[in-house]
């Protein structure tokens, strides 16, 4: 994220939107409220997928996927403990390629 403040997560996100929907009313006020918290989110989500993505382009660059740059991927992606489902995506399209022999594995 370009700056400090801390990401927030869709579970805290889904937390407050329903204490802000308690009275059954969303103002204008907590829906931009809303609005800037998904629209940091995203941002913060897209942040975290850029080293990722800049390392399958340098690892996949020369056509073979080597034992050695799968598991650089592994860590790279596990490095926070969990797989985004932007995350699983790239692997799936990783596994997309090697299935039609664009990349090799060796």
């Amino acid at each position: 994220m370009a700056n400090n403040e801390p990401a927030v997560t869709t579970k805290i996100i889904s937390q407050i939107e329903a204490r802000l929907m308690a009275d059954g009313k969303l103002t204008n006020e907590e829906h931009e409220l809303l609005h800037r918290m998904v629209a940091k989110q995203k941002e913060a989500e897209a942040e975290k997928l850029k080293p990722i993505e800049e390392l399958v382009a340098r690892i996949t660059a020369d056509g073979i996927l080597t034992r050695n740059e799968m598991k650089q991927l592994h860590e790279a992606i596990m490095a926070d403990g969990e797989v985004s489902s932007d995350e699983l995506m790239i692997l799936q399209g990783l596994v997309a390629k090697l299935s039609r022999g664009e990349l090799k594995e060796k």
